[in-house]
């Protein structure tokens, strides 16, 4: 009996993710991931919160200082995280 009608279980996955919306819950925490590596440790530990929405990541610091750095590196932080994701995905880093 040979089987025509058959798909890999990357298709399968990639059919379920679709269908039941969790794609971009996916990639916001690939985003997210990615932005914490390319930031450092230093700053990763002073961040309180860290969302992704429709292109933009909104990051909260409680240092001033550190608040400081992370604006003046925003642009090559987006960069580095989109050339990690092959996609231009984040395009505004807004930091509270």
């Amino acid at each position: 009996m040979k089987r025509e009608n058959f798909k890999t279980i990357k298709d399968l996955i990639d059919i379920f993710l679709d269908q039941n919306g969790l794609r971009e819950g996916l990639l916001s925490v690939d985003i997210i991931k990615s932005f914490h590596k390319n930031i450092g440790l230093t700053l990763s530990q002073s961040i309180i919160n860290v969302k992704y929405s429709k292109g933009n990541i909104f990051c909260k610091v409680e240092s001033s200082v550190l608040r400081n750095e992370l604006f003046m590196s925003r642009e090559s932080i987006k960069n580095k995280i989109n050339s990690d994701l092959g996609e231009e995905y984040v395009k505004h880093i807004i930091i509270k």
